[in-house]
């Protein structure tokens, strides 16, 4: 894993000095800032999918499939609750299911979809507990399952968030076309960018030496 250390050496000892031949002040910590938060989660991030092939190929599908199911069911959560809210304006139980995370980084994201994305999602994982196993070494329990879900659940609704507070400051709704109906690649693989490193150090402070 020679290639975790590289990254933020890089970004350390390397990319300043780059910036320095540029011969350019002004904007130094807005460029540094840009190029670094994009190396720390688009590569770094993502390297950890190798030490998760390292435990077992299902380790890496189930995470992404985990955490690709939690998105696709936290929107369609949010569609029917809000539905609900709107036709029931008074029902304090569906304001309090859509309270608001953080209205001026997303606006549709809330508290209550979260946890009912979270439970949704520990009842799939719990489910698919036979696939991991039968490609681990270890033992799989399902509590294993159930705290992993979780994190996944609230990692991955993190994810969303700081992509969207990102979006917000360069003033865009989606990060792009690519897909169409499904907004931006990037859309597809925010959550991701926490997941994947949240499960590697999880699978290793729970089995290690994998």
């Amino acid at each position: 894993f020679l290639f975790l250390s590289l990254v933020p050496l890089f970004l350390v000892c390397v990319l300043p000095g780059l910036f320095v031949l540029q011969n350019k002040p002004g904007q130094f910590l807005a460029n540094y800032g840009f190029v670094a938060s994009g190396a720390l989660f688009f590569v770094y991030s993502f390297s950890f999918a190798a030490g998760l092939l390292h435990f077992s190929k299902m380790c890496l599908v189930l995470c992404f499939l985990l955490t690709e199911l939690r998105d696709l069911i936290s929107y369609w959560v949010g569609k029917i609750s809000a539905k609900l809210e709107k036709g029931n304006p008074q029902n304090n139980f569906w304001k309090g299911l859509n309270y608001k995370i953080a209205p001026q980084v997303s606006p549709h994201k809330s508290w209550g979809v979260g946890l009912i994305s979270t439970v949704i999602l520990i009842i799939l994982a719990i489910s698919c507990r036979p696939l991991l196993q039968s490609e681990s070494q270890v033992q799989i329990s399902q509590w294993f399952m159930i705290f992993w879900a979780i994190l996944i659940g609230l990692f991955g609704l993190l994810g969303d968030l700081v992509f969207s507070l990102m979006k917000r400051e360069f003033g865009l709704k989606d990060s792009g076309t690519f897909l169409p109906g499904q907004t931006g690649m990037i859309d597809r693989i925010d959550s991701l960018v926490l997941t994947i490193p949240v499960t590697y150090f999880y699978f290793q402070w729970m089995f290690g030496g994998f």
